[in-house]
């Protein structure tokens, strides 16, 4: 049996990278989960730094990014891909833009929905801020990744390609969120539905 190729997707705060690593864990099969994040502390500053340079470039950071989450897709037979574009790597508007030269292959696409107010909750625990700030930091993060993704890619972030299962986070915890993957993935469980 072929290793599963996953992609987990969600806004700021909706528990991706932990959904990530259990799945990863369990099933056995790498993980990749470098964000803008993890790049801006390899620039040696901060996310609002970076993200702030993202909106005035010419995509050359996104498209770093990227070009990296195709590459470790690529280069692996089995993978769980964790990010904000993790269900559209395999889209030729992304492919076509970084300039990809190996198309990879995504078996199972799920997007991790989770409403404003929560992973705003989510985000001032993970950074210790106080909820109001942390509820306009998400707001204007997802304002501004979904301003870039469209200018970028042609991308809705609000509009998951088809075939895409949607679990809500707010009903599930993590360890349900990554058993709901694993089910869908072990039983080929793949229609559009909501979890």
């Amino acid at each position: 049996m072929s290793q599963p190729r996953i992609a987990i997707s969600g806004k700021s705060g909706c528990g991706a990278t932990t959904a990530t690593k259990l799945v990863s864990s369990t099933l056995g099969i790498p993980a990749y989960n470098f964000t803008m994040r993890d790049l801006a502390s390899e620039q040696g500053t901060t996310l609002d730094v970076l993200q702030r340079r993202a909106l005035a470039d010419n995509g050359a950071i996104d498209f770093e990014l990227d070009r990296r989450q195709v590459s470790f897709a690529v280069a692996n037979p089995g993978f769980v891909i964790g990010s904000r574009l993790a269900i559209w790597l395999d889209d030729e508007r992304v492919l076509s833009k970084i300039h990809a030269l190996q198309k990879p292959v995504v078996d199972y696409r799920f997007w991790l929905s989770t409403p404003l107010q929560e992973r705003a909750k989510r985000v001032a625990a993970r950074e210790s801020k106080p909820y109001g700030d942390a509820l306009m930091h998400v707001e204007k993060r997802d304002e501004e990744n979904a301003q870039r993704y469209s200018r970028l890619y042609g991308i809705n972030v609000d509009s998951p390609p088809f075939g895409t299962v949607e679990i809500d986070t707010t009903r599930n915890n993590s360890q349900q969120v990554a058993r709901v993957i694993i089910d869908c993935v072990e039983k080929k469980n793949l229609r559009s539905v909501k979890f």
